[in-house]
This record gives C-alpha cells, structure tokens and sequence, in this order.
C-alpha cells in the first residue's frame, strides 16, 4: 500500500524536468468577419513570453498582425511590441522594468501609427505609511502630454489618496491592443 501512495510523487518529479522546457499554446479563432490565430511561447526558465497574432479579414483579404516580447533581466525585464492593423499603419513600443528598493521604475518610448514619438517613464515607491505612484508621457517636443501622480498614506487608520493629473486635450493615448480573443465555442487549440 505504501508503494501506491508514492508512485504519483515519483511520477511528478520524473515529469519536472517536460515542465521546464518552453511550452506553446496556439489559439485558433475563425469567425463570420476574421480568421486567424494566436501563438503564446512562454520559457519559464529563461524568463521569456513571446505572443505573436495574425488576423485576416475576410471582407477583403486585410491582414493585421501584433508581436509582443518579454525577457527577464536581473532586475527587471524587457519588453517590445508591434501591431500594424489592417489598413498597414503600425505603432511600436520597447520598455524596460527595474526592481528598486520599495518599488520599480519603467521607461520607454513608443511610435504611433502616424509616425510620432512619445517617451514613457512610470514608477512606483514605498513610503513609511503608505506609496508614491507616477506615470509620465512626453511627446518629441519634450512636453508632458499626459502625466499622474498618486500619493497614498495611511492617516490613522483611514486611507488618504491624493491623485494629481494633466492631459493635452489632443493627445489621445491608443487604446490597450485587445489579443485575439475567440468567443465561447470558437476556440480551437492545438
């Protein structure tokens, strides 16, 4: 009886090293309006995730395509991206993560699909009762197009949250690039 009960354990370890290897997942969606599919790469062991998406409409044959990179550092991580849509506009972006004492910091840059550059740069700092948060974009001018800051501290026993902000009412921050996502009994895996 004793054997029994161990044969799972041995069976899980004999398994770890399959785990340690790169895994894939490809999602598969085809609908009345698109067609394409979704290909994740994650490496746990090297610390890397890879996404890679190609839609096609199928009105006219257009195809639009997002890559997405993640690479851990010692500190941090390293990230890119680019999506081109279907009329072949593309953006992209490149950022880099770092731990810090009580926090992070984030800096990149970024092209829109007309062609401006922007540079980003967010944080985040513990403070003795609270944290400090931040985010700031500024375009090729070198102005703040978008900015905020949000101080939270513990007064008390109560929450106190302190959120300072600006925005130039033309810049428009492109929306979160939405993965291929199939709807229930679309999806398709390999």
């Amino acid at each position: 009886m004793k054997y029994f009960a161990l044969a799972p354990a041995v069976a899980a370890m004999l398994s770890m090293p399959a785990l340690a290897e790169p895994q894939t997942k490809t999602v598969t969606v085809d609908t009345p309006r698109f067609a394409g599919e979704k290909v994740v790469t994650r490496d746990r062991e090297a610390g890397t995730l890879n996404k890679d998406a190609s839609v096609t409409r199928k009105s006219d044959g257009a195809v639009a395509t997002s890559t997405f990179e993640r690479a851990g550092t010692e500190d941090g991580w390293i990230m890119s991206g680019e999506q081109t849509d279907f009329q072949g506009r593309t953006r992209s972006f490149d950022a880099e993560r770092r731990r810090v004492e009580g926090g992070f910091r984030t800096t990149g840059t970024a092209t829109g699909r007309n062609g401006e550059t922007y540079d980003y740069r967010a944080g985040r700092q513990k403070r003795e009762n609270g944290f400090v948060a931040g985010r700031q974009v500024t375009n090729s001018a070198g102005e703040t197009v978008y900015g905020k800051r949000t101080r939270v501290r513990n007064v008390d026993g109560k929450i106190v949250r302190r959120t300072q902000s600006v925005r130039d009412p033309n810049f428009r921050p492109p929306k979160r690039f939405k993965s291929v996502r199939p709807k229930a009994g679309q999806r398709k895996r390999r």
